[in-house]
């Protein structure tokens, strides 16, 4: 007996999700607290978003394994008829054009059987009647089990169906899996190409949230790239029946790619009329007071908090300012209460119960709690 154990002598490559990056996160704004920018009393204000972009690529790697399984009284003879197959199945594919170096045994393992068996029971007559006690059996061997796996991993895609049917007529019983991926090579090329315009995402998306403040974006901070891959899911094995039409149709399709980015841009703009910064003690009450007039349908609400474990909104009271006109105007006050140390953006909009869409006013509130 010659048991042909395969190594691959080239690189190895990660079969990795055909999806680069899988991240379809909605982007969040988050105007951060003004933090010292140097020593001096400048002040950096940001909005971080995240940016996609997604195309869809065929793979250029496919990885096959197949298995021989036999069994056989003994130990030694499973090993020896598993090896004798497993030989013949790496010569076919070998001689299906795979070369050694993309052959390579992926898991060998022999072990025993046992079957239940029920021993024979003798039934006895007593008072005319007959007795059978309930059978006892017991777990008895009968013979051991070889099982070799060999892989192919190569980037030879157009000869999968032949190599499946070359392992097969050769006495492969099993092709355990198939996966279709992307080379190292070529996941970086795909993700180089997509990185600019996940950038260009983000940019939009920034700006489109900041017109509604009047802001604007002026400068870069940070720019952080998802480079994790996530993995494909393969095709389940299957078992090849016996009279199996010879041509196996194996197609790798398209798969969509995608990759993040998380951009800090700092911004510039924001009124100093519209703004204002608060510092609170934990557990403290603070409150805004706006001009407010209820008369046209609009009133002060608040329309985000960055973190909103940090501050919670108590109430919010109108109160006219005294003239006796009607629709006349007056001030609204949104009393808060600061929650634990931390910093926060609280963003306030002045709008209409039925077309929060458009504000006509926003103020913007920066927290410290101490």
């Amino acid at each position: 007996m010659h048991l042909r154990i395969m190594t691959r002598q080239h690189q190895n490559y990660v079969i990795i999700a055909i999806a680069i990056v899988v991240l379809a996160v909605p982007f969040s704004l988050l105007i951060q607290h003004p933090v010292a920018a140097s020593e001096s009393s400048d002040t950096i204000r940001s909005i971080s978003v995240t940016g996609v972009s997604t195309t869809k690529v065929t793979p250029d790697r496919i990885s096959i394994s197949f298995a021989v399984e036999t069994q056989e009284k003994t130990a030694q003879q499973a090993a020896g008829a598993n090896a004798e197959i497993a030989d013949r199945v790496i010569t076919s594919l070998e001689a299906a054009g795979v070369p050694e170096s993309e052959i390579s045994t992926s898991y060998y393992s022999i072990y025993p059987v046992y079957e239940y068996q029920e021993e024979p029971v003798s039934c006895y007559v007593e008072n005319d009647k007959t007795y059978c006690p309930p059978p006892v059996g017991r777990q008895v061997l009968v013979g051991y089990r070889a099982i070799n796996s060999i892989a192919v991993e190569s980037a030879v895609l157009d000869k999968t169906g032949q190599w499946i049917d070359a392992a097969v007529e050769a006495g492969a019983n099993r092709v355990n899996s198939l996966y279709f991926s992307l080379s190292p090579e070529r996941q970086d090329e795909i993700r180089n190409s997509l990185i600019p315009m996940a950038v260009e995402d983000a940019k939009s998306k920034a700006q489109a949230a900041l017109d509604r403040l009047g802001v604007s974006i002026t400068n870069v901070l940070t720019v952080n790239l998802d480079s994790y891959p996530s993995v494909i899911y393969p095709k389940r094995g299957f078992e090849y029946a016996a009279g199996a039409p010879a041509a196996t149709p194996v197609v790798p399709g398209s798969q969509e790619v995608s990759a993040g980015v998380h951009v800090t841009f700092e911004i510039g703009g924001l009124p100093e009329s519209s703004s204002t910064a608060v510092t609170a003690s934990a557990g403290e009450n603070f409150s805004i007071t706006l001009d407010s007039n209820p008369s046209t349908g609009y009133h002060w609400e608040v329309s985000s908090i960055a973190n909103n474990q940090l501050v919670r909104l108590v109430k919010s009271e109108f109160v006219e300012a005294g003239s006796g006109l009607l629709g006349a105007g007056g001030k609204e006050t949104l009393t808060f209460q600061a929650l634990k140390e931390g910093k926060t953006t609280i963003v306030l909009d002045y709008v209409r119960s039925w077309d929060k869409d458009h504000p006509a006013d926003t103020y913007i509130i920066q927290l410290v709690v101490k």
